[in-house]
């Protein structure tokens, strides 16, 4: 396998990201709307995060030590949603 660095491993992922999260998923087409993006509470500490750039996520980290050049590879795990009988989503088809 050809060696890439981690700048173009990071920018696969993220146009990865950029097609899941934004193709028509069951029949429904996309709005173009992106929602700002809010702290939930999640992380506990948002002090780290910088607003993404153009085609990037609206916050971005990125560790400054980290070394990008070890890997060699992405997994992308599957997902399950559990929605509760009272969520918004719930509705959704």
């Amino acid at each position: 396998m050809k060696h890439r660095s981690w700048r173009t491993l990071l920018t696969m992922a993220v146009v990865i990201f950029t097609v899941c999260q934004f193709s028509p998923a069951q029949g429904r087409e996309p709005t173009g709307e992106v929602k700002k993006a809010v702290e939930s509470g999640f992380l506990g500490d948002y002090s780290q995060l910088k607003k993404g750039s153009s085609g990037e996520a609206q916050m971005i980290y990125i560790k400054p030590a980290a070394d990008f050049s070890r890997y060699t590879k992405i997994i992308f795990d599957p997902i399950t949603i559990y929605i509760s009988e009272d969520s918004k989503l719930g509705k959704l088809p």
